[in-house]
């Protein structure tokens, strides 16, 4: 409903994009790769999968009024940051494109943990924390995920892939240009301030980019 009335004001005066972060588990249908499930409907445990059907179908009703999708592959399996799941991460990327729009895979943003996080209850990127307790963070390293994921699809797709999502900015403690507790932090920086700067992401690529 929301995506709707966003999308009226956007008729009149088109200033902002419309899009949604959901995780990959309520967009994979196949049960051999979602074979999780969860207990929050009423009690009842219910397959992520089945969730996943009810809300592609919503999707594809409402497709046409949202820029683009960030799917979250860093909450669940198949996660961007464990080496035995790219398979399913590469498949399930393009299959949510088709079912949801019509291959535009454009409009289908993979979401990655871009930090380290410490084992917590309510940790997001769950392979990127400390899990055997030997001060070791086990997200698989970054280049490798963009060597292994990004360009493949890269070279697949070129300009109709829809790009890489980080979670999170704001745990990025060290970068000034994430970090407003940071002394050094500027909000209006220009691009020749910021610079050009080496990213994994893009040297997997042959590219340099500017943040």
């Amino acid at each position: 409903a929301l995506t709707l009335e966003l999308a009226t004001y956007r008729n009149i005066n088109r200033n902002f994009i419309i899009t949604q972060t959901p995780m990959n588990a309520y967009l994979i249908t196949d049960t051999s790769i979602n074979k999780g499930s969860t207990d929050r409907c009423g009690g009842k445990v219910i397959q992520f999968a089945t969730i996943a059907g009810y809300y592609i179908e919503v999707l594809q009703k409402i497709s046409k009024y949202i820029d683009f999708i960030s799917v979250q592959y860093y909450n669940g399996a198949p996660d961007s940051a464990t080496p035995a799941d790219v398979k399913n991460v590469l498949s399930t990327y393009t299959n949510i494109a088709t079912k949801v729009f019509g291959g535009d895979t454009s409009k289908v943003v993979i979401g990655m943990c871009t930090i380290p996080e410490n084992a917590k209850p309510n940790t997001t990127c769950l392979s990127c924390y400390d899990q055997d307790g030997t001060g070791i963070n086990s997200c698989w390293d970054g280049k490798d995920r963009a060597n292994n994921i990004v360009a493949p699809l890269y070279r697949q797709l070129g300009s109709k892939f829809g790009g890489v999502m980080g979670w999170a900015s704001l745990g990025d403690m060290k970068n000034p240009d994430w970090n407003p507790s940071n002394p050094d932090w500027k909000p209006d920086r220009t691009p020749s301030e910021l610079g050009t700067f080496s990213n994994p992401m893009n040297d997997a690529m042959g590219k340099s980019s500017r943040r």
